[in-house]
């Protein structure tokens, strides 16, 4: 009987708003307010369930007023500090507070860190009501549950490698060769040898003839008594 593998561990809510920070700092992005942030959390549990068909945290994430929403949250990250802004519009955001060197230190397995990058890079500055839509109405877990309902990741379709093909017009293919060797044809015609000026010629011959004049050739002798430095 072979050894039963030991579960892994929950990843802890709050690795994931680190890691997200980070990568949003490195991508220079504005660290994301909560609303982002939530959905940059639930899109990296979705693309880890569907890399690895296990859940990556503990979150209860459940189907709450306009989207995905783990309602302990707040439990899983220990009461972090808030920051509330207000606008000139009126309105007011709220982002998690976290210590810049504890976020830009942040690591986690290699298969997490691509996703959140990729997350952090498709979603990190794009449109909220665009990232709002993709998340309520093409994530897999949200499109058959109803409001109040846990959210089953099970449905989520496992990644599948895609198969680089391509495709040739043949017909296509074969009338670009014949044009290429057209070309080819019109310029071979203007291939002509080269030939040198003959005063060129001139001159590299007496050239030759003062070398040999000022340089001649012969017998070298090198004596070892003359490679010794004078004191």
């Amino acid at each position: 009987m072979g050894v039963p593998t030991k579960p892994r561990m929950p990843t802890e809510p709050i690795l994931l708003v680190d890691l997200i920070y980070k990568n949003s700092k490195g991508q220079d992005l504005l660290l994301p307010q909560i609303t982002r942030l939530v959905k940059l959390m639930y899109l990296t549990e979705l693309e880890y369930f569907r890399l690895r068909h296990e859940r990556l945290t503990a979150l209860d994430w459940t189907f709450y007023i306009y989207g995905p929403y783990p309602l302990s949250l707040k439990s899983f990250l220990g009461e972090p500090e808030i920051e509330t802004k207000e606008w000139r519009s009126g309105k007011t955001s709220k982002s998690v507070v976290r210590d810049e060197d504890t976020f830009m230190n942040a690591k986690a397995e290699p298969d997490l860190e691509a996703i959140i990058k990729r997350v952090v890079k498709t979603w990190g500055d794009a449109d909220l009501n665009q990232l709002l839509d993709f998340v309520y109405f093409e994530t897999e877990p949200m499109q058959n549950a109803k409001r109040g309902d846990l959210l089953d990741f099970s449905t989520v379709a496992p990644e599948v490698a895609r198969k680089l093909q391509v495709n040739l017009d043949r017909a296509r293919l074969n009338e670009l060769k014949g044009k290429v060797s057209e070309r080819a044809k019109a310029y071979a015609q203007l291939r002509q040898a080269s030939s040198p000026p003959s005063d060129l010629t001139e001159n590299l011959a007496i050239w030759d003839e003062e070398e040999t004049r000022l340089f001649p050739s012969g017998p070298c002798r090198i004596r070892l008594i003359d490679l010794v430095p004078k004191e």
